[in-house]
């Protein structure tokens, strides 16, 4: 069979795209997970590299075997149905508040940003995620396959323009201030395994969506977009260290670095940030769509693509929720729900490895 990077790519990029959302690329869950312990938190950046990678491999093999396109089908074989069960609705709760802050955020991002009302913002961002609920699995990988190369490119010229403007030679050792209400762990490796428990809940549910041909012979994918989120977060954090001035005071810290660099990177940098919510939000609601219709078809026989429809029409009056405390305590709780994944999809790897068997 030959090799081609085509379908990894795809993947690597779904990954991406469901990690990179606004907490993401603002900048606020770098500052909040790794900044705040100063130089020590860009080994934190890497070490939650490494996870990724690891864990984004695993989620693939096992939803590469799975019979059906849900991730409570991986739950259970983690978790046993019964914690398979609770989990399975804690995650429903997860993406819809992933989804409320998505929105959420773009309908700040085009009030402050382009003087437009804010229900402009967010109408844009709902009508997009419609637009690719309809186009199915296939629509979640055009959109992110599209999005997610702009995102980079965006992300490396402000993040690379920010160091050259600041002082190339040296990273301030600046401990930035944590909010005083953040429920983030007090070390970088508590952090990063926070971090990653969190976003790894997004991946387990896309992936366990997409269809088994989708994912078949692509599971480096999960490689290269764990290396990708890596790269992105260095890119990020290294500017912000190194930039003067505290960074801590600003929503979107990323973006006031864009605008000091000049007037037109923050403009490209509002456009990068508007992607990460596109594709973050496009991830969550088909995740949640995917889990949520078997159970109200029967009510609402409208389809998936109906369904779609009708769940972004109920977050919407939920989108005007605040930004900065939710990334501060929110995916903190979360994290600490999502440990027992972590713990048992490691325990899982070492049995498959041991035996060649998912069971």
């Amino acid at each position: 069979m030959k090799f081609s990077w085509s379908g990894k790519l795809r993947i690597a990029a779904v990954y991406i795209g469901g990690v990179v959302g606004a907490g993401f690329a603002s900048g606020q869950e770098i500052l909040q997970f790794f900044l705040v312990f100063g130089t020590k938190g860009l080994w934190g950046i890497l070490f939650a590299a490494g996870m990724f990678m690891f864990f984004g491999v695993i989620i693939l093999f096992l939803a590469g075997q799975m019979q059906e396109q849900s991730y409570r089908q991986i739950l259970d074989i983690l978790l046993g149905k019964n914690i398979g069960l609770l989990m399975d609705i804690w995650i429903m709760f997860f993406l819809f508040f992933g989804l409320c802050i998505m929105l959420a955020g773009s309908g700040a991002v085009f009030a402050q940003h382009f003087g437009a009302a804010r229900y402009a913002g967010t109408a844009l961002t709902a009508a997009c995620i419609m637009a690719a609920l309809a186009g199915e699995g296939e629509g979640v990988l055009f959109l992110n396959s599209f999005l997610v190369p702009i995102l980079f490119i965006l992300i490396l010229i402000v993040g690379g323009a920010c160091l050259l403007k600041s002082n190339p030679l040296s990273i301030q050792n600046n401990v930035i201030l944590q909010s005083s209400h953040s429920l983030v762990a007090k070390n970088w490796i508590g952090a990063s395994f926070l971090y990653v428990s969190y976003n790894i809940i997004i991946a387990l549910v896309i992936f366990a969506s997409l269809d088994r041909g989708q994912i078949q012979g692509n599971i480096l994918g999960g490689v290269i977009g764990g290396l990708g989120l890596g790269f992105l977060a260095l890119a990020m954090g290294l500017p912000m260290l190194k930039y003067p001035g505290d960074v801590s005071l600003f929503e979107i810290p990323m973006l006031h670095l864009a605008g000091e660099v000049h007037g037109v990177f923050e403009y490209f940098y509002t456009l990068a940030l508007w992607l990460a919510m596109l594709t973050t939000a496009v991830a969550n609601s088909y995740g949640l769509v995917k889990r949520v219709y078997p159970y109200f078809y029967k009510f609402v026989p409208v389809g998936t693509r109906g369904f779609g429809i009708i769940l972004i029409l109920i977050v919407l009056p939920f989108s005007k929720f605040g930004f900065v405390p939710l990334v501060a305590n929110i995916y903190p709780i979360f994290g600490y729900a999502g440990i027992p994944i972590l713990l048992t999809l490691s325990v899982k790897a070492f049995r498959i490895v041991r035996s060649g068997s998912i069971r």
